[in-house]
C-alpha cells in the first residue's frame, strides 16, 4: 500500500509541474504579444507626431522650395497616405504654375495616386507623364498645398528595393519651374 501512494504523490506532483509550467509558457507569451503590440503603436504614434509636426514647423518657416514633396513614401498593404505637395512662388518667377507628374514602375504596384484639387491629376496608377488641366496664378511668395493621397491595394506586391518612383515638376508655360521626387515603398 506504502508503494502505491508514493507513486500517487509522484504522479501529482509531475501534474502540478506541468500546469505550472504550461500556464508560465501562456503567460510569458502573452506578455510578449502585448509588449510587441504596444511598442508598434508608440512607433506608429511617433511618425505621425514627428509628420505632424514638420508640416507645423514648416508653415511656420516657409520654404525655401519651389515644390515640396515627401521624398520616401511608406505604405502598408491596404493603406492610404496623406501627402502635402506645395508649390511656392520664390522671387516671384512663377506666376502661373502647371504641376506635372511623372510615373515609372507604377503600372501593376498596385499603388494609386489621387490629387483631387488637381483637375487632369485626380487619379494615376500607371506610367507616363501626367498634366495639370489647369495654371495655378500665385502671388509673389505666395504658396497653394494639395493633399495627394497616395493607396496600397490589399494585394499590392511588397517592393525589395526602389518601388515606384514619382517625379513631380512645376512648369510656367513650357519651362521647369521647380521639381523634386518621392519613391513608394509598400511593406507588409
Amino acid at each position: 500500500m506504502k508503494r502505491r501512494m508514493r507513486k500517487k504523490g509522484a504522479m501529482e506532483l509531475s501534474m502540478n509541474t506541468i500546469v505550472v509550467v504550461v500556464i508560465g509558457v501562456t503567460l510569458l507569451v502573452l506578455g510578449l504579444v502585448f509588449v510587441r503590440g504596444l511598442f508598434g503603436r508608440i512607433t506608429e504614434t511617433t511618425a505621425k507626431t514627428f509628420a505632424g509636426a514638420d508640416t507645423i514647423l514648416e508653415e511656420m518657416t516657409g520654404t525655401e522650395q519651389r515644390l515640396n514633396v515627401q521624398t520616401g513614401i511608406t505604405l502598408k498593404r491596404g493603406q492610404t497616405e496623406k501627402i502635402p505637395v506645395k508649390l511656392c512662388n520664390i522671387e516671384g518667377q512663377g506666376d502661373s504654375l502647371k504641376l506635372r507628374v511623372t510615373a515609372t514602375r507604377l503600372t501593376g504596384s498596385g499603388v494609386t495616386l489621387f490629387l483631387p484639387e488637381v483637375p487632369g491629376l485626380t487619379e494615376i496608377n500607371s506610367d507616363g507623364q501626367m498634366d495639370a488641366n489647369s495654371v495655378q496664378d500665385l502671388e509673389p511668395g505666395g504658396c497653394v498645398t494639395y493633399q495627394m493621397f497616395v493607396t496600397a491595394d490589399p494585394n499590392a506586391p511588397v517592393t525589395v528595393g526602389a518601388g515606384p518612383i514619382l517625379a513631380f515638376k512645376a512648369m510656367v508655360g513650357t519651362s521647369e519651374y521647380g521639381s523634386t521626387g518621392s519613391v513608394i515603398a509598400v511593406e507588409k
